[in-house]
């Protein structure tokens, strides 16, 4: 497998993507007690997408995997990154108000849905199809329910 494919670089920086979505949230479960099943659980749900996505490698192997080169801008998933990254150091520099850890949250799923990030990658086979059906939806998932949650925690 080549590593310069544009489709290895968006896989690449998905899981990134994820991997330290996750580390975000385990971050912010450790701050708040009250709030630690929430985003442990969100973690432990962006993990799983990471492996999701590691998966896909496989389908790239063989060919399966077509790229939508007009959709892919990997300064924009390198600036996502980046954000998510900065978010980890000042979470571990200080801690976040539940509140503003929760606005934070809601921004960066609801930027991975509107940048609609799976749709860099496509292919006609039904465990592809199926997985970035589930990663999509997932994700649809979580902007829901975080901003359920900001909602319940915003101040009057």
């Amino acid at each position: 497998m080549h590593t310069d494919f544009p489709e290895t670089i968006a896989i690449g920086l998905l899981i990134a993507c994820e991997e330290a979505l996750g580390e975000l949230y385990t971050v912010y479960a450790a701050q708040d007690a009250e709030l630690a099943p929430f985003w442990t659980g969100l973690s432990s749900e962006e993990r799983t997408h990471a492996t999701w996505l590691r998966n896909l490698l496989k389908y790239l192997q063989q060919g399966d995997i077509r790229f939508q080169e007009n959709r892919f801008q990997p300064d924009t998933f390198r600036t996502f990154l980046h954000y998510v990254q900065s978010r980890i150091t000042e979470a571990r520099a200080r801690a976040i108000p539940p509140f503003a850890a929760l606005s934070i949250a809601v921004d960066i799923e609801g930027e991975m849905v509107e940048q609609c990030f799976f749709e860099v990658l496509d292919g006609d086979r039904p465990e592809l199809r199926r997985t970035l059906t589930l990663l999509a939806s997932a994700t649809e998932k979580h902007r829901q329910v975080v901003k359920a949650k900001w909602e319940a925690y915003r101040p009057e």
